[in-house]
């Protein structure tokens, strides 16, 4: 995910290469965006869940009683597990705000939806947050938004 996010920098951010091999790797990220984006998606969702699962999740805990103790041989696996979320959170902030939209909006805008599910998650909030923030401050047309972005958006209030 490191070459990933190194790749959207060089490329995009910094402009660190040369100008012909930049637009020849560009065109490539563009070419296989849907794969990349599928990738980080997949690893994001599996980290998280297999990291909630380990420290009990919120959702899964009785509102009445103390939170679930975790295994102390479990801790190191589940901070593997978060800490890989977190790469594949910055690596996708690499990311949005430059590719096009209906990546961002796929699947009925499964990112969108994680990401929000991801703001109660104390060690994730902050990198979904960020994702979120630069989705949403992104400049694009109306043409180029779907209804049911439009949907989401505003049952999140952003209309």
């Amino acid at each position: 995910m490191f070459i990933l996010l190194r790749l959207a920098e060089d490329v995009v951010t910094f402009q660190t290469l040369p100008t012909q091999r930049r637009r020849d790797i560009q065109q490539t990220l563009t070419q296989n965006m849907e794969k990349i984006f599928s990738f980080l998606l997949t690893t994001l969702q599996q980290n998280v869940n297999k990291y909630r699962r380990m420290v009990g999740a919120p959702q899964e805990r009785d509102a009445l009683t103390s939170p679930q103790k975790m295994d102390l041989a479990q801790e190191p696996k589940a901070q593997a597990n978060c800490r890989v979320g977190i790469a594949a959170l910055n690596t996708l902030a690499g990311y949005i705000d430059w590719v096009a939209m209906s990546h961002i909006t796929a699947d009925n805008c499964k990112l969108l939806e994680m990401l929000c599910l991801l703001l109660n998650e104390p060690k994730l909030q902050v990198g979904a947050a960020e994702c979120l923030l630069i989705a949403v401050s992104r400049k694009v047309s109306a043409a180029s938004v779907s209804l049911s972005t439009h949907g989401f958006l505003f049952s999140l209030g952003v209309f």
